[in-house]
């Protein structure tokens, strides 16, 4: 029995949305396993999910996931730089399936090559631990024990410490922003000598970030000027 995997994917850009704005979206995925625990396999079927994200205030944005097999993600994104060609942004990330849970810390780059064209860049460092140990839940689709009989959970599941990038490119038709990734992650303890390759591509709908450059910031208070006497 799969219980779920953890989503591997990016699904957004460095860039906020203004305050108050909430933002849909959806996503597609396909995940391999590759590395030293055996052959290339595939994900048995694409992963389809929802997202939601949200302007929290002046370069903060909030975010939320959700896919067919369970697993959900919440994340808060902090847009470090923001310029007319260049964006950076730190998003943690916390995803959870009925069976591993992963805290991310992603760095993504952006490179505006016009306001339609974005290159996307991004590095994580994530750590994931097992979820229900002990129960008799997962006592068949243990992901973080070698010796379990689930391949499709435990082969694409990360547990302990893994470090990961991103390639991407966003590409806003109309009033919809399409963005396909290609991304990487390879355990560095836990599940030993595991790649988890995610292909996906995701849809945001309006509204969408603004790209143009960052307007200054409005004063908090403004000089006091007596009113002469009549």
């Amino acid at each position: 029995m799969t219980l779920g995997c953890v989503s591997q994917g990016f699904y957004t850009s460095p860039r906020t949305l203004a305050p108050g704005r909430l933002q849909h979206g959806g996503y597609v995925e396909f995940v391999a396993r590759g590395g030293d625990r055996g052959p290339v396999g595939v994900f048995p079927v694409p992963i389809v999910g929802y997202t939601a994200r949200y302007g929290l205030s002046r370069g903060i944005e909030g975010g939320a996931r959700i896919n067919v097999l369970g697993t959900l993600g919440l994340d808060v994104k902090l847009q470090l730089v923001r310029s007319r060609g260049f964006d950076l942004a730190l998003d943690p990330l916390v995803v959870s399936s009925w069976t591993v849970g992963n805290v991310h810390l992603p760095l993504i780059a952006g490179f505006n090559l016009s306001p339609r064209v974005q290159v996307l860049l991004g590095a994580r460092f994530s750590y994931g631990v097992e979820l229900l140990a002990g129960t008799g839940v997962i006592s068949s689709a243990n992901p973080c024990d070698p010796s379990g009989t689930d391949l499709a959970v435990r082969d694409i599941a990360l547990c302990g410490a893994s470090a990961g990038a991103l390639l991407g490119l966003r590409l806003v038709v109309g009033d919809l922003a399409l963005q396909p990734e290609y991304s990487v992650s390879r355990a560095i303890e836990g599940s030993s000598g595991t790649l988890v390759h995610t292909l996906a591509l995701a849809l945001s709908l309006a509204p969408l970030p603004d790209f143009g450059p960052e307007p200054p910031a409005t004063p908090e208070a403004t000089r006091w000027t007596p009113t002469p006497p009549r």
